[in-house]
C-alpha cells in the first residue's frame, strides 16, 4: 500500500549496506594490488619524464605543468613509481569522497554511500595508467574547486569561516587546472561566473577572493618556474605555436566541439533505462517487495562472477564506459514520472545538477580524441548528477541510494576489470605480468617476462655503451619516453619527441631547433629505422649534423608489446663519431645561419 512502509525497508536494509561496503573496500584494495602491475612505453613514459625533470623542458605538449605539481611527491616518494601510482589513486578518492560528502546525501549511512560513490571516481583509470599526469590533475583540480563551490552556496552552510576555505578552495582548484589544461580552466571559470551570477553570489567577498587566490599562485608560478610573468607567459605561447605545427587536430577551431556520439549496444541502452526507471518508480511509491530486490542483487552478483571467473574475463555488454551516461537520463526520467504522480520533489538541488552535468566536458575540451569516449572517463560527475536528481525526491530514500550506488560500483567494478585487466592502454593484459622486474630507483614492477628482458637487456648495453645517468637522448624512434626515462637518461627537448602524426617532423625540428647547442652536442639518438612512428633523420639537420655521423654502439630489440604492437622493432643507441667540441661549433654554426 502507497504510504506504508514495508518490512524490507525498516528491517533488511544492512544487506544494502554490506554489499556497498564489500565492492568499495574491493575497489580500493583491487587498485592497491594492481599498482605495481604494468608499463606503458609510451605516454606514461613522457608523464614520468616530465615529473621527474619539469625543469628541464622549456615549452610544453601538450599545453600543461603538471610535472611542477606533482615533481616534490616523486621526491618525497623517492621517485617509486608504484608509490606514485597509489597516491594518485588515493588522492582522487579522497577528493571524490569529500565532494559527495558536501552533496550531503539524505540517507542513514551516508558514510556508507559516500564511499561507494566516491569509488565511482577511479573509473578514471580504466584506461590503464595510474601514473599522474595531466588529464588527472586536471580531474582533481575540478572536484577540489567543485568542493569550494558546494561550500559556498549550499543553503546549510552558514559558516563563515568555511565560505571563505570553499572560497580558497574555488581558487585554488582553478590554479591547479590551469597547471592540468588551460582550456579547461578557461571553460570552468565562465561556468563557475555564470552559475554564481544567476544564484546571485557573484559579487561577494567570496569570489574576490578566490580570484586573488587563484591569482597568487599563478604569479608564484611564474616566478618560481620562469623567474617573471613574461618568460612564463612567452613559454605558454610557444607552446601553442607547437601545438599547432604537430597538426594533431589541436586548433582553436575544434576546441569547442560536439562530436559524433559513438556506437553502443542499444538493446544494453534500454535495460539500463527501463531497469532504473522501473525499480525507482516501484521503490519511491512502495511497491516493491523485498523477494524482488533480493533477485536483484543475486543477478547482479552473478554478473560480477561471470566477469571474473569466466576464461576471457569478459562481457560484452559492459564494454563501454559511456554506458554510464545513461544513469542521470533514467533519473531524470523516474523525477518526471513521479513528478506526474504527485510526488514531491525539491527543485533546489536540481539547478546544481547542471553543473555536474558539464564537468566531464570541462575536463575533456582541447583532446584531439572523441570528445565522448573521452568524457567517459569523467563518469564520476554523471553518477553525481544523478545523486543530485534522486536527493531531491521527498520521499524515504535510504533503499532507493543504497541499491543506486550498488548498482553503479557494480558497472564500475565490472568496466575497470575489464579495462584495465583485459585491454589496458598500449600493453598486454595484467593476467600476463606475472614477473618480477627490479627497475631503477629500486622500483618493483610486474611485467611480462619478455618486457622486463628489454629493459634488463637495455639498462646493460647502454651502461656498457658508455651511457651515464642524465645524459640526453634524442629520440628519432618517435614513441620511447619510457625507455628514456628507465636508463636514467633525459629526453631532449621535450618529455616525449612524439611521432605519428602530420607534423611531427616539423614539430621536432622546432624543438632542436630551440635546444641549446651544449645539449645537443653531448647527446646520443635512438633510432628506429623505418618504425610506425618513427621521426626522420633528416631533422638532425637543424643543428647541423646527420645519422651518418654517428655510430652504432648497440641494438636492443623492443618486446612484441611495446607501444601497442604486435611486432618487435629494432632500436640503435648511437653517439656522436667525433669530439662533441666540433659538432658544437657545426651547431653554433647552423643556427647563426640556418638552413
Amino acid at each position: 500500500m502507497i504510504g506504508v512502509k514495508p518490512n524490507f525497508i525498516n528491517k533488511n536494509n544492512n544487506i544494502l549496506i554490506f554489499i556497498n561496503l564489500f565492492f568499495s573496500v574491493l575497489t580500493i584494495f583491487w587498485f592497491l594490488h594492481y599498482a605495481k602491475y604494468g608499463l606503458d612505453f609510451s605516454d606514461e613514459g613522457a608523464y614520468l619524464n616530465y615529473i621527474a625533470y619539469p625543469y628541464e623542458y622549456t615549452f610544453n605538449l601538450p599545453i600543461t605543468l603538471f610535472g611542477f605539481i606533482y615533481h616534490p611527491f616523486y621526491v618525497l616518494f623517492n621517485e617509486n613509481i608504484v608509490l606514485l601510482r597509489i597516491f594518485n589513486v588515493l588522492l582522487t578518492f579522497s577528493l571524490a569522497f569529500f565532494l559527495i560528502k558536501k552533496i550531503n546525501i539524505v540517507n542513514e549511512k551516508p558514510f556508507v554511500l559516500n564511499i561507494a560513490i566516491a569509488c565511482t571516481s577511479l573509473l578514471f583509470f580504466s584506461i590503464g595508467i595510474l601514473t599522474p599526469n595531466y588529464n588527472i590533475l586536471t580531474f582533481q583540480s575540478v572536484i577540489l574547486s567543485l568542493i569550494g563551490l558546494l561550500k559556498i552556496v549550499k543553503i546549510e552552510s552558514d559558516n563563515r569561516y568555511e565560505k571563505i576555505i570553499g572560497a580558497i578552495f574555488i581558487g585554488v582548484g582553478g590554479w591547479l587546472c590551469f597547471m592540468g589544461k588551460p582550456s579547461s580552466a578557461m571553460l570552468l571559470a565562465i561556468i563557475f561566473v555564470v552559475y554564481l551570477f544567476f544564484i546571485k553570489k557573484l559579487f561577494t567577498l567570496h569570489t574576490v577572493i578566490s580570484i586573488c587566490t587563484a591569482i597568487i599562485l599563478l604569479l608564484l608560478s611564474c616566478y618560481l618556474i620562469d623567474g617573471s610573468i613574461i618568460s612564463f607567459s612567452d613559454r605558454i605561447i610557444e607552446s601553442i605555436k607547437l601545438q599547432f605545427s604537430l597538426a594533431n587536430g589541436h586548433t582553436f577551431a575544434n576546441l569547442f566541439r560536439f562530436d559524433t556520439f559513438p556506437p553502443l549496444n542499444i538493446n544494453y541502452i534500454f535495460f539500463i533505462i527501463i531497469f532504473e526507471v522501473i525499480f525507482f518508480y516501484l521503490l519511491i511509491k512502495n511497491l516493491l517487495h523485498k523477494y524482488i530486490l533480493y533477485i536483484f542483487f543475486i543477478t547482479g552478483l552473478s554478473i560480477l562472477l561471470f566477469c571474473i571467473l569466466s576464461p576471457n574475463n569478459y562481457i560484452n555488454i559492459f564494454s563501454d564506459r559511456l554506458i554510464l551516461i545513461f544513469t542521470p537520463i533514467s533519473c531524470i526520467i523516474s523525477i518526471i514520472l513521479l513528478y506526474f504522480n504527485k510526488i514531491n520533489i525539491n527543485w533546489e538541488n536540481l539547478s546544481l545538477v547542471i553543473i555536474m552535468l558539464s564537468m566531464p566536458y570541462v575536463c575533456t575540451i582541447g583532446t584531439d580524441g572523441n570528445y565522448w569516449q573521452t568524457q567517459s572517463l569523467y563518469s564520476y560527475f554523471w553518477i553525481l548528477a544523478s545523486i543530485l536528481i534522486l536527493n531531491s525526491v521527498e520521499k524515504d530514500k535510504n533503499n532507493l541510494m543504497l541499491f543506486f550506488s550498488f548498482f553503479t560500483q557494480l558497472i564500475t567494478f565490472m568496466l575497470l576489470n575489464q579495462y584495465i585487466s583485459e585491454r589496458p592502454y598500449r600493453q598486454p593484459a595484467i593476467k600476463t605480468n606475472n614477473y618480477t622486474c627490479n627497475l631503477i630507483n629500486n622500483n618493483i614492477l610486474k611485467l611480462g617476462s619478455n618486457v622486463c628482458e628489454y629493459i634488463k637487456t637495455a639498462e646493460y648495453q647502454a651502461k656498457k655503451s658508455g651511457l651515464k645517468e642524465g645524459d640526453y637522448i634524442i629520440d628519432l624512434t618517435g614513441q620511447s619516453p619510457t625507455i628514456i626515462y628507465l636508463l636514467k637518461a633525459k629526453s631532449i627537448g621535450q618529455p616525449w619527441l612524439i611521432g605519428g602524426y602530420a607534423g611531427s617532423n616539423i614539430f621536432a625540428s622546432l624543438i632542436l631547433r630551440n635546444t641549446s647547442c651544449e645539449k645537443l652536442a653531448k647527446a646520443w639518438i635512438l633510432f628506429e629505422p623505418n618504425g610506425p612512428r618513427s621521426l626522420s633523420a633528416e631533422i638532425l639537420k637543424e643543428f647541423g649534423s646527420n645519422i651518418n655521423e654517428y655510430a652504432i654502439k648497440t641494438i636492443f630489440n623492443t618486446p612484441v608489446t611495446a607501444g601497442g604492437y604486435s611486432f618487435s622493432r629494432k632500436q640503435y643507441l648511437m653517439k656522436y663519431n667525433e669530439e662533441p667540441q666540433k659538432l658544437l661549433y657545426n651547431c653554433l654554426n647552423n643556427k647563426k645561419h640556418p638552413l
